[in-house]
Parts: structure tokens; C-alpha cells; sequence
């Protein structure tokens, strides 16, 4: 499996959860407007693009992608999440938008192994305290692809070519 998709993976574990999380969150500090204040009135207009104006929230969730839902994290930070995380997470968050962009745009080329595993460990840094099982979730593809002394070995060998 390419480092990408082992990265995609990830994505894949940590996005329902998050996005739950900061959706519940917002709907605490911004009560029924969550949905205009915290989303809508954050985003670009290229960002709100295709998402429903009006809606139930389980159609409000499901709207979001593992981008959106990481700009909205951390546009939303100073009035929503500074109060329930520490400052990491918003970091995390940051460093892992750039990894999204990277995962999506990649050309014919991997990324390397480091790469793929500092993006994993970024993913279940942010998810802890947000959601500990999906932190867990994402280590355990970090010791399935990337705790072998072959791993270790092949990196190595092909940093030095």
C-alpha cells in the first residue's frame, strides 16, 4: 500500500469523529445558528460551495469533508475550541490541512515513509481528548505500516540513494 493511502486512511478513521466533535462543540457556544456562524460565515465562498444552507444536522455533518471540517476547527478556535483543547490541537489541525492539500494533489511520486508516518501521528495527536478511539485507531496503522525494523531499513536505504 503507497504511503498516500495509508495517509488517506487515516483521514478516513478521524473524520466522522471530528467532525461530530466540532459540530456539537459549535452548537454549544452558538447554539441553533451554529450552522450560519460557525460554518457558513467562516468559510470562503469558494468553501461554501455545495453545502446545504438549511438543514437537519445529521445532513449538516455529512457535508463536511475532512478539509472543511479542519478550517472550520480553526477559524472557530479563539471562540470555541480555546476553552476545551489545548493550544496543540490547533496546530495539529493547521499542519494537517497542508498534509490534505499534499494527499490531494499528489503526483506520480509516494511520499516517503516519514511523511506518511508524521502525518499519522499528527492525526492521533489532535484526536486525543476529541476522540480517544480514533486516536488509538490511527496508531495502530502507524505500528502496522511503520514499526518494523524492515521499514526502518528500507527508509533508510532509500534516503541514502
Amino acid at each position: 500500500m503507497k504511503n498516500y493511502e495509508i495517509i488517506g486512511n487515516g483521514f478516513e478513521i478521524i473524520l466522522k469523529p471530528l467532525v461530530v466533535y466540532v459540530a456539537n462543540s459549535m452548537q454549544d457556544i452558538y447554539m441553533s445558528g451554529w450552522w450560519h456562524r460557525g460554518v457558513l460565515h467562516k468559510l470562503t465562498k469558494e468553501g461554501k460551495k455545495g453545502l446545504p444552507q438549511s438543514a437537519s444536522f445529521d445532513i449538516y455533518v455529512e457535508s463536511l469533508d475532512i478539509t472543511r471540517t479542519l478550517m472550520i476547527f480553526d477559524r472557530n478556535w479563539h471562540d470555541v475550541f480555546t476553552y476545551k483543547l489545548p493550544i496543540d490541537h490547533r496546530s495539529y489541525a493547521k499542519e494537517l490541512i497542508g498534509v490534505r492539500n499534499a494527499v490531494a494533489h499528489h503526483g506520480i511520486k509516494d511520499c516517503d515513509a516519514c511523511y506518511a508516518w508524521r502525518a499519522l501521528d499528527t492525526m492521533a495527536r489532535l484526536m486525543q481528548g476529541i476522540d480517544d478511539n480514533a486516536s488509538q485507531e490511527v496508531r495502530n496503522l502507524i505500528e502496522q505500516y511503520y514499526c518494523n525494523p524492515y521499514f526502518l531499513y528500507e527508509d533508510y536505504v532509500e534516503s541514502q540513494t
